[in-house]
């Protein structure tokens, strides 16, 4: 695809006139000044004290959104975005624990973002003294050319045009407007177990929380991320070619016919994107497009994909390799359909195209890495109306303390947020994917949480 084409596909110029399918996440109020101050305090502390500080700030008021917005910032400035993965997951997993703080007694919540602070000061440790290098100096552009000169950089896996590019860019666009510029580059590759997705989708989630004053170094440490690896090549972004290719031969759908939208339309792509190739996958998803099938029901094979390929992994076990590679699957297309409903839908078909050819060839990594089994039918054991909602509810309370790995956090979150958008009637099947993976009643609290408790209790707030 040119260069122009991809320009008009991703809509340069058009600030103002994104308009998000979804509501956007609620604020959390999070007062910008205080947020900075814990941030740096979090940064400075001995690995010994860091809870104790983090505990400290909710006695004089703190909430969990508050300790979890500061851990955000302070990783963001002191962890390293390359590779995307290792000492990064902590950044991308944070998202998660605002949404358990939200629904969960504030206990609980708090528990979780004392967990994310004791994960921040490891990761920090293991990084060496890395911090995000001050921001470029540059003069002032069009917005026109800093848009331009981003999606240049983009193409060319050009870091300092990149980098530049995004700080003359940022006082003339909004959040929404930049990430559909974004969206597609976080999907382009998968590299890194396909992470980048990830750390775009879960810094977009939090910004929503924050001041926007912060998009600055959470922008500049994404956009590191997203050059790490430089042109990888075959086969880890080919469905990315192959997906700007096929995207152009998608046609409008007439606004007087109605679109398919039977959960039983999801079965044959669940067949095609469980087996084929990235290009059978996404022609498939292109014809059945055009043939009237709604996007949802897409979005439905896909997530069904998904959960089949975590229910293959040889391993329950939440740290072994084979669970934290597999889990993989839900946490990608979660971070996949997260922002194919905040973009655009030019932006949103390409997604959509470059999520069924991703499972295709991450099936394969997964083979290649041996940590998946046997195929499976993920369709076979789909009965029909189960209300998963009392069982989501008790895995979520359970990881809140029972989590070791920061994958358990995101699929929970996963499976609570994907199943409010996939048709009920794959509900039971995808949920019971995680089955043996996320910890039950059983399962004794996690050491962090522990330390996190015990901080907590000395600071008088438990």
């Amino acid at each position: 695809m040119r260069r122009r084409v991809l320009l008009r596909l991703l809509g340069a110029g058009s600030a103002g006139l994104i308009a998000a399918p979804y509501a956007l996440a609620k604020p959390s109020g999070i007062r910008a000044d205080r947020l900075d101050d814990l941030a740096l305090r979090l940064r400075e502390a001995k690995s010994g004290a860091v809870l104790g500080v983090a505990a400290d700030a909710v006695s004089r008021g703190a909430r969990a959104a508050d300790i979890l917005g500061a851990t955000f910032l302070a990783g963001v400035h002191d962890i390293r975005p390359q590779p995307v993965g290792n000492h990064l997951h902590v950044l991308m997993t944070v998202e998660s624990g605002f949404r358990m703080a939200e629904r969960l007694p504030r206990k609980e919540g708090l528990l979780v973002a004392l967990w994310m602070v004791a994960t921040f000061k490891e990761s920090q440790h293991q990084d060496d003294g890395w911090t995000l290098p001050p921001a470029p100096k540059v003069p002032a552009v069009s917005p026109v050319k800093a848009e331009a000169d981003l999606i240049r950089g983009l193409e060319d896996w050009d870091a300092e045009k990149v980098d530049r590019a995004i700080v003359q860019l940022l006082p003339h666009r909004d959040r929404q407007s930049i990430y559909n510029l974004l969206w597609p580059w976080t999907a382009r590759c998968m590299a890194s177990l396909g992470h980048k997705i990830v750390y775009g989708a879960m810094t977009e989630a939090v910004l929503c929380r924050l001041d926007w004053r912060h998009a600055q170094p959470t922008l500049r440490s994404l956009l590191h991320g997203l050059m790490a690896f430089g042109r990888v090549g075959k086969p880890l972004d080919a469905s990315f070619d192959s997906a700007r290719e096929i995207v152009t031969t998608l046609r409008p759908h007439p606004e007087d016919k109605p679109r398919e939208e039977s959960p039983e339309a999801s079965i044959p792509l669940v067949r095609i994107i469980s087996k084929g190739t990235h290009r059978e996958a996404q022609t498939a998803v292109a014809a059945a497009l055009n043939d009237g099938v709604h996007p949802r029901v897409v979005w439905d094979a896909v997530q069904l994909v998904a959960a089949e390929q975590f229910q293959r992994r040889k391993s329950q076990r939440p740290l072994s390799g084979e669970a934290i590679r597999a889990a993989h699957a839900v946490t990608e297309m979660w971070s996949m359909a997260y922002a194919a409903r905040r973009s655009t839908p030019a932006v949103r078909n390409l997604l959509t195209l470059q999520a069924a050819g991703w499972l295709a060839d991450f099936r394969g990594m997964l083979l290649d890495r041996d940590a998946i089994g046997a195929e499976i039918d993920i369709l076979a054991g789909a009965e029909p109306g189960v209300d998963v909602t009392p069982r989501l509810a008790r895995w979520d309370r359970q990881a809140a303390t029972r989590s070791v790995e920061y994958h358990q956090f995101k699929v929970i979150c996963a499976l609570i947020e994907e199943t409010r958008h996939v048709h009920p009637r794959w509900h039971g099947a995808i949920v019971d994917s995680a089955e043996g993976y996320l910890p039950g009643a059983t399962v004794a609290t996690g050491e962090r949480t522990r330390r996190g408790e015990a901080a907590l209790r000395k600071a008088g707030v438990l």
